[in-house]
């Protein structure tokens, strides 16, 4: 059943109630996911603390309506990671927007508050990662060429955040390749820990600020397929070290 999301009332539609609804055009939809909250259960039943409160198909990447509508699942988010989830009711346009993910197409730009001073001029980080997969969790880290994946980022600074104890930094990371922690291996690699990352920051740190989220957040998506562009942007919620960015 094909079904446009312009004809689908909101209020018909089981959303977790912290989500927000950003952009609407045709049947593609970008709504905000707070952190904590995930792109999709871990099992087919309801899951509450997914972004929409219904049953979800592993094999279409969609959650099923009761109405038997399908509402495709184009991209997702660690469950601390917070920023855009991108939807659709159309299946061959889902079915496009996944290939542009899969082939590196889709702009994305995420922000995120780093511990330490960020340099002023914009950087470039190439490394090597090593995932390591197991039933339970998956982990990231930087490796030799030989044992890795290449990865790609261009970070910059926005910010800085001077705090009567510490230094932090608000900057901008567009990843040009799409692996596995990406984001948060290489801040931390690279000296620049994610505030409140509970797998590859500075725990201590961490702790000493009380941090209870990891700052790390989509805030833009583009994409551009034949007759059809789309761009969102979801400006975080960084209190209390950012009140306007």
């Amino acid at each position: 059943m094909l079904c446009c999301l312009s004809n689908l009332k909101t209020s018909m539609i089981p959303w977790h109630p912290d989500t927000k609804i950003i952009q609407q055009q045709k049947s593609l939809w970008a709504i905000f996911k707070p952190c904590n909250v995930l792109s999709h259960p871990n099992h087919c039943h309801i899951d509450p603390k997914s972004i929409l409160q219904t049953h979800y198909d592993f094999e279409h990447e969609a959650y099923i309506l009761p109405d038997k509508t399908k509402i495709y699942l184009l991209n997702r988010l660690d469950s601390p990671t917070s920023g855009i989830i991108l939807l659709s009711t159309d299946v061959l346009l889902a079915q496009q927007i996944k290939n542009l993910f899969r082939q590196h197409q889709v702009h994305k730009v995420y922000w995120a508050i780093v511990k330490k001073t960020f340099p002023e001029n914009s950087l470039i980080w190439q490394d090597f990662l090593k995932i390591n997969k197991n039933i339970n969790n998956v982990r990231s880290q930087c490796s030799s060429r030989a044992q890795g994946i290449f990865c790609k980022t261009k970070a910059r600074l926005l910010k800085p955040i001077n705090l009567p104890s510490s230094k932090l930094s608000l900057i901008q990371l567009e990843p040009l390749t799409g692996r596995t922690h990406q984001l948060r291996v290489q801040c931390a690699h690279h000296g620049f820990p994610i505030l409140g990352d509970k797998t590859y920051g500075d725990f201590a740190f961490n702790k000493s600020l009380k941090v209870k989220r990891l700052f790390l957040h989509t805030y833009a998506i583009r994409l551009n397929l034949p007759h059809f562009n789309f761009e969102a942007t979801c400006v975080p919620n960084f209190e209390p070290y950012i009140k306007n960015a």
